[in-house]
């Protein structure tokens, strides 16, 4: 293409030059590919080593057969407990708000023990007969 366009005097002068650098291309090559790296390198964050210790020790002890057993319970326990912390003293608040205001109405009382659609939801909490019968 190059050649079509150029007068003779100046292809020979490309050509001359095209030679010297017979390994141009692999220069354009290798350039591309160290900006490349270069640009991974500073674009990838890698975690510390200390970090990736911790959770291997973790993995290790959680996906073990025996311990790994003993880790979920922890947790799990440890999540129930967390929640019921968090959430006794807000039921306990509501509670007493409710029961500051008085007597409880006779619908709401009933719609509480059997439930919405009349089936024995929570009645059995309060009148334990029920599970006697």
């Amino acid at each position: 293409m190059m050649k079509k366009s150029l007068n003779r005097a100046s292809w020979v002068k490309v050509e001359s030059i095209l030679l010297e650098h017979d390994d141009a291309q692999l220069s354009v090559a290798s350039g591309r590919y160290e900006w490349i790296e270069r640009a991974t390198r500073r674009a990838v964050e890698r975690p510390k080593t200390d970090a990736i210790i911790r959770t291997r020790r973790f993995d290790r002890i959680a996906t073990h057969p025996v311990w790994g057993v003993f880790t979920m319970l922890g947790i799990l326990i440890a999540a129930i407990t967390a929640a019921m912390a968090i959430g006794m003293p807000i039921s306990m608040g509501i509670m007493n708000s409710v029961s500051a205001l008085g007597p409880v109405p006779g619908f709401i009382r009933k719609w509480a023990n059997y439930g919405v659609g009349g089936a024995e939801t929570i009645g059995w909490i309060q009148q334990p007969e029920i599970l006697l019968s």
